[in-house]
């Protein structure tokens, strides 16, 4: 089993879920202040689900799916959909704040929803959606699957710390009983990650230069 297919079980997502859940939808290091930084701000005008949440929950576990009406700084209005691990009010979101930017993807310019959360009246955030919310695995132990890690193993980054740490940190290595082996460095191309989410439609956005194995120390050399 590769590494993004392993991303792809159930049980990761369940584990990832869990992870993110406990978090708050808060990135560990900066708190979404970085994701906050890039970001313009909308406001929302409406927000419907599509289809219902029984029917949704049942064929995507974890993610629900709404179409979310948005007004931009220079005042155009667009409908977005948006796929979350959120729960969104369908009535109540006037107090939402709205964080958005506008990216270039395949040559045509999209709008992404980057943040969406909720201002309470003594000043407490609750963040309903947060993109690119990644866990992390702060060690790299042999043969273990990234949901047999346990919790206390598990961090989450939002995408823009989870880059900065891949690229500026190594990564310990421990053997199968737990014991300290040394250090791997991760994969100059892909930080780490081994697979390329926004080319996922070429062959899954695997990684060619480590082909999936993220680590430098890990890569099979091809005989030669």
């Amino acid at each position: 089993m590769t590494y993004q297919e392993q991303l792809l079980d159930k049980k990761w997502k369940s584990k990832r879920n869990a992870v993110v859940v406990d978090s708050r939808w808060k990135c560990f290091n900066c708190e979404n202040q970085k994701i906050i930084q890039r970001s313009a701000r909308g406001q929302i005008k409406r927000i419907r689900l599509k289809g219902s949440e029984e029917t949704q929950i049942h064929a995507t576990p974890y993610l629900l799916k709404f179409e979310i009406l948005i007004t931009l700084e220079d005042l155009t209005e667009h409908n977005i959909l948006l796929n979350t691990h959120g729960t969104l009010s369908q009535e109540n979101y006037s107090n939402y704040k709205l964080y958005y930017e506008i990216v270039d993807k395949d040559g045509k310019m999209r709008i992404v929803i980057n943040a969406i959360n909720e201002v309470w009246r003594d000043g407490f955030i609750k963040w309903k959606h947060v993109r690119g919310l990644h866990v992390h695995h702060k060690y790299y132990q042999e043969k273990l699957l990234p949901w047999e890690y346990p919790l206390n193993a598990l961090t989450t980054l939002c995408w823009i710390c989870h880059k900065e740490l891949h690229e500026n940190q190594k990564i310990i290595r421990l053997d199968e009983n737990g014991n300290e082996k040394g250090m791997l460095t991760r994969c100059f191309r892909c930080h780490g990650t081994g697979y390329f989410p926004q080319y996922d439609h070429v062959e899954g956005g695997i990684c060619f230069r480590c082909n999936g194995a993220r680590y430098e120390e890990l890569i099979v050399k091809p005989s030669s």
